[in-house]
């Protein structure tokens, strides 16, 4: 019987790994000659998750709906890594080996939303099409509660939708933090200190301590702040 399972979630929630833990345990059970794992071109990232654990997937171009096709044709167990990538081509080639019923066994994983916080891609219509789907939470890099983190944020300036990197360029916020550092009182904070240092922003980076993040800025200075929802009393540690 077709299935179709979709692993979905912010980034840093374990969407890889989760992934790779039900890919592995197919794998345990002897059957590996119709298994395979499959990642888009567009992520040019090592195959490393976030956790550290290295793997091998099959890298697919985005829109190259024929390699796609062939594989899926080849194989019982299908797993696929940051759908969001690709084209919707190949979401209508999974769509239709869902509802033909050819007995596929389909796992997905990707982003639900952008760093905009819009649905990413074709990930709207796997999560519509889906005969299961989990949705994976992280820790909030800013106030440091585990598990409540439902939004990526990006920390750069954007100049396309699909910009790849990690740690570098991305972090996870509740929703509550991520009003606060867009438009709220976080973001009012993050101009004072700009004004004081009297140089602009550039990153936002989480550090061991809970509540703490570093501001790096543009002249090559940081400084290790406290952060406060309310971006009253957040002050320099």
């Amino acid at each position: 019987m077709a299935s179709l399972t979709v692993i979905t979630g912010p980034m840093f929630s374990g969407k890889t790994r989760k992934l790779l833990n039900i890919y592995n345990h197919i794998l345990a059970t002897g059957r590996k000659r119709d298994v395979v794992l499959i990642k888009p071109d567009t992520d040019t990232r090592e195959n490393v998750t976030h956790d550290g654990e290295t793997y091998n997937p099959v890298v697919v171009g985005s829109g190259d709906n024929k390699a796609f096709k062939e594989i899926m044709d080849k194989n019982g167990f299908i797993f696929i890594d940051e759908a969001q990538f690709f084209g919707r081509e190949i979401y209508e080639i999974i769509r239709a080996s869902v509802q033909s019923d050819e007995g596929k066994v389909i796992y997905v994983a990707g982003l639900d939303l952008d760093s905009d916080g819009v649905p990413y891609g074709i990930m709207p219509d796997l999560l519509a099409l889906a005969d299961e789907v989990l949705k994976l939470n992280a820790n909030c890099d800013a106030c440091g509660k585990d598990g409540v983190a439902r939004s990526t944020y990006c920390k750069v300036d954007k100049t396309q939708r699909d910009l790849i990197g990690g740690t570098d360029l991305f972090m996870a916020l509740c929703w509550e933090c991520r009003h606060e550092l867009r438009g709220g009182g976080g973001a009012k904070f993050i101009k004072e200190l700009e004004e004081r240092v009297g140089s602009k922003a550039v990153n936002i980076v989480p550090t061991m301590d809970k509540g703490c993040m570093k501001v790096e800025f543009e002249d090559g200075s940081s400084l290790n702040v406290g952060w406060d929802l309310s971006g009253e009393g957040s002050d320099l540690k």
